[in-house]
């Protein structure tokens, strides 16, 4: 029989039950027993770990799936103004239910990622990948997300150059909201301004350049 996604989803619940649950709520999160997320509440919100996967990857025949865990976090208040300074227009922020997500394999040091871990789901070890994917959350996930459970801290890691951040358009502008909820205007506007310097990129973002001008004067 052909195993289908709700089998994976299936599989991979047991083995958050059995290996993940007791040591990630130590952390503070709680997960509801049909899901494969966790999550928890921090100063501006909320963060939280999910198991996504690809499943049956072509790259990897005999695997039923590739785990692809990764880390999202929401500070509602930051979501909102990245809505209000694109008027909800998606090609420019795209979602605003969250803040930013990143996949866990990106938050360890660049020399650690010239060697990415593969997490694979086989039939008959559902869990192989349990103890190798518990230390890399251990070394490099939860200490990410200690770093950044406030706007403030957010910014401030921005500012400092984290390359375990996004650094996409949609992340200019979400740091360009946090800018603005901290009334940081004058540093949003040189912020977005850097960023979309460019002439299509200026044309293409115009109301958000925009807005912000006109608030930081």
């Amino acid at each position: 029989m052909k195993t289908n996604s709700r089998d994976i989803d299936e599989m991979l619940r047991k083995c958050a039950a059995a290996e993940f649950d007791m040591r990630i709520f130590g952390y503070g999160f709680t997960r509801s027993s049909n899901e494969l997320r966790f999550v928890r509440t921090v100063n501006d919100g909320t963060q939280s770990l999910e198991l996504c996967y690809d499943a049956r990857p072509g790259y990897k025949p005999d695997a039923l799936a590739h785990l692809l865990p990764r880390v999202v976090v929401s500070f509602p208040g930051v979501n909102e103004i990245a809505d209000t300074i694109t008027e909800g227009q998606k090609d420019l922020v795209g979602s605003t239910k969250f803040t930013f997500s990143q996949q866990v394999q990106n938050l360890s040091p660049l020399k650690v990622r010239m060697a990415p871990p593969s997490w694979f789901v086989f039939q008959g070890n559902t869990c192989g990948f349990a103890s190798e994917l518990w230390h890399f959350l251990e070394d490099w996930a939860f200490p990410f997300l200690r770093n950044y459970e406030t706007t403030e801290s957010l910014v401030r890691g921005v500012e400092a150059s984290d390359e375990r951040l996004p650094n996409d358009r949609r992340f200019s502008v979400i740091i360009t909201a946090a800018y603005l909820q901290l009334g940081q205007y004058d540093k949003a506007r040189r912020f977005l301004n850097e960023r979309f310097a460019a002439p299509g990129l200026k044309r293409k973002y115009a109301k958000v350049l925009k807005f912000v001008s006109h608030i930081a004067e």
